[in-house]
């Protein structure tokens, strides 16, 4: 017979099933795909409590944001009417005189509400600032 022979009598030429079982009895099973799990999520206390605190003082951003925005808007009336009152001609006609007196009290007075209101919520702010790190 051409080629080499073995023990059992089966040539070993390129191709034969030989080879093949051969190979197949030499490589180990592959091993098993790894699946990997996602962690579990375990919300502990002190996150809790963070998204709490962040909550809040997104809150309390928006109170700071509306508070400021009022007292500009106040600051600009009180500026209008000081600039009426300074008119010679508001002082001319009395009823106007008294209207535009009584708007600019009363706007200083809301005045001060609303500064006290900046104020508290600011110094909240600032505290829930410090809080949170």
């Amino acid at each position: 017979m051409g080629g080499m022979e073995r023990k059992n009598g089966c040539t070993g030429k390129a191709g034969s099933g030989f080879e093949k079982e051969e190979q197949k009895a030499n490589t180990a099973p592959a091993p098993a795909p790894v699946v990997k799990e996602k962690p579990v999520e375990v919300v502990t206390k002190n996150q809790a409590i963070n998204k709490e605190q962040k909550k809040e003082l997104q809150k309390q951003q928006r109170q700071f944001q509306q508070a400021e925005e009022a007292l500009n808007k106040n600051k600009a009336l009180l500026k209008t009417l000081e600039a009426q009152l300074a008119d010679p001609a508001i002082y001319a006609d009395k009823d106007k005189f008294l209207e535009v007196e009584q708007g600019y009290k009363k706007a200083a007075e809301e005045n001060k509400q609303l500064e006290k209101k900046y104020e508290e919520v600011f110094t909240l702010l600032m505290e829930l600032e410090e809080q949170a790190g």
